[in-house]
């Protein structure tokens, strides 16, 4: 079995490439909720409200963040949000609902930024 090359990331948000981001994760989620019944216990699956949940971090140099999503939360603004991975790319518009800076001894500075967003698929 031969070695293969993987893939790298990168992501975008409203256009713009950030250059300092160091993890990304999609989660699509179907929102799907179990259905029980007394007779059959396990009955199959009631529809739900897909969601999207994107987490990332960004390093934080020492000169300024690269970005800073205190504004947008605080107006509970919209953001375009792409991801590219393995020859395909997943775009969808959502809310930054939280943000976490985390810096420790001997450890990198970092963001860290959660997004609920529209369901989307790779394209």
């Amino acid at each position: 079995m031969a070695a293969e090359l993987y893939t790298n990331a990168a992501v975008y948000i409203e256009g713009a490439l950030l250059l300092q981001a160091t993890s990304v994760q999609v989660a699509r989620k179907t929102g799907a909720q179990v259905q029980l019944t007394m007779a059959k216990g396990f009955a199959g699956m009631s529809p739900g409200a897909p969601i999207l949940e994107i987490t990332f971090s960004n390093a934080v140099p020492a000169v300024e963040m690269e970005y800073d999503p205190g504004e947008v939360m605080k107006l509970l603004s919209t953001q375009a949000f792409t991801v590219f991975a393995g020859n395909r790319s997943l775009t969808t518009t959502g809310f930054v609902t939280d943000d976490t800076f985390k810096k420790a001894v001997n450890s990198e500075a970092s963001l860290d930024i959660t997004m609920m967003c529209e369901f989307a698929e790779w394209q």
